[in-house]
């Protein structure tokens, strides 16, 4: 399960950065500031700026980002504050990268990569643990800017599409991200200016049934983004709109996002429910998995039931499943599983057990007991940090 606030934090590092200055050069970097709004609230913003360097007889493009948000989640106060640094060619190949997201108290996430042919190696620092990781098949791999530079210097006619394969730092992962020309539309600006502008949609591999549409506006670029999480987006403005006093501590995301529905008497008692879901958009099914425990009836594009049974721990296993394939059990970003304290708590709380079901239900019991600090503070911490701070909510519970 990836959290809301992670989704969120993801997100805005993506949008922002469709802008970028114009003109740069060296040692004399260009600034543009951005507005970070959710449901039409101010909730933080961003600053980006971009120069040239020569470095080993060729030019480099350097891109720093920031971007800060306040937000609350279930009353609490959440800060999260990301940096990103790109060294790229001037046609966009990605050279190196820094990435810091710090989320106080209990988050503080750091990395840094170098790109060799057809390798990226990465030295992470989570709190105070240093992790190398190198990943292979990334020659030619650009940054998350490079494709929005390139639609602003070359715009796409309606209908069209281009593709470059990204490096994302906040998941160590390249995906091939394609923008499609959608038409023209107008789009209202924070100076109440409306302006007609192309619509580009932007899909992310990574972030499954999300959509980021950016607008392209004739000699101005792209200044605005968007996208239905949270009706998120992110603007072009001068300065003193960006840092203007924000008013996210009064949006509350996770009581924003929230789906009512009718309450049962004793749901904990169930061993079957069934949801019945619609959807605006079609592809009501996107994005829920539909085996094990949890089955999906399509009743239309816009409208799915979706059941889920109850799991049974005394049951023995089909004699049909296959293991879980590799991608589910290696070590990713997140469940950062080859860390020494989590294999040390693994085994605390596993303890002499053999089967698989028990040592499961132990270590959910043993997680639940030892995670002392119940807070909404943290949007979503590695697995590793976790095992340091033993802080956090469902999602700290999760990946430990």
């Amino acid at each position: 399960k990836v959290s809301l606030t992670c989704l969120v934090a993801v997100l805005v590092g993506w949008l922002s950065g469709v802008a970028w200055a114009d003109d740069a050069s060296e040692g004399a970097p260009e600034e543009t500031w951005q507005v970070i709004r959710a449901s039409g609230q101010q909730i933080g913003y961003g600053r980006t700026t971009e120069r040239t360097i020569e470095e080993d007889g060729r030019t480099l493009l350097v891109t720093e980002a920031m971007q800060k948000m306040t937000i609350r989640r279930f009353g609490q106060v959440l800060e999260l504050e990301t940096q990103q640094t790109f060294v790229e060619t001037e046609d966009g190949v990605l050279v190196r990268f820094d990435f810091v997201m710090d989320n106080p108290p209990n988050s503080h996430l750091e990395s840094s990569g170098v790109v060799e042919r057809d390798l990226i190696r990465i030295t992470t620092t989570v709190l105070d643990t240093v992790s190398e990781t190198v990943l292979d098949g990334m020659e030619g791999v650009r940054s998350p800017i490079a494709l929005d530079r390139s639609l602003e210097d070359d715009p796409l006619e309606q209908g069209q599409t281009r593709s470059m394969r990204v490096f994302f730092p906040e998941f160590n992962q390249a995906v091939e991200l394609t923008a499609t020309a959608e038409g023209i539309e107008p789009v209202t600006l924070y100076d109440g200016r409306t302006v007609d502008a192309m619509r580009l949609s932007m899909p992310n591999p990574l972030l499954p049934g999300v959509t980021v549409d950016s607008f392209n506006i004739e000699g101005e670029g792209l200044l605005l983004s968007r996208t239905p999480l949270l009706e998120m987006e992110v603007e072009v403005v001068p300065s003193e709109i960006a840092l203007a006093e924000l008013a996210g501590t009064e949006l509350d995301i996770v009581v924003e996002s929230l789906v009512e529905v009718e309450g049962l008497d004793d749901p904990h008692a169930a061993k079957r429910i069934v949801y019945r879901i619609t959807t605006a958009s079609e592809g009501a099914s996107d994005g829920f998995v539909n085996e094990g425990t949890q089955s999906i009836n399509e009743i239309d594009e816009h409208t799915i039931e979706l059941t889920v049974q109850r799991a049974d721990p005394e049951a023995e296993p089909a004699d049909d499943v296959e293991p879980p394939a590799d991608e589910f059990v290696e070590a990713c970003s997140f469940l950062d599983c080859n860390d020494a304290k989590i294999q040390a708590l693994a085994n605390e709380g596993a303890g002499e057990l053999a089967s698989p079901t028990e040592i499961a239900m132990a270590l959910e019991r043993f997680v639940c007991d030892r995670l002392t600090t119940k807070d909404f503070s943290t949007g979503l911490a590695r697995a590793s940090e976790v095992a340091q701070t033993m802080a956090g909510d469902c999602t700290e519970h999760a990946v430990l």
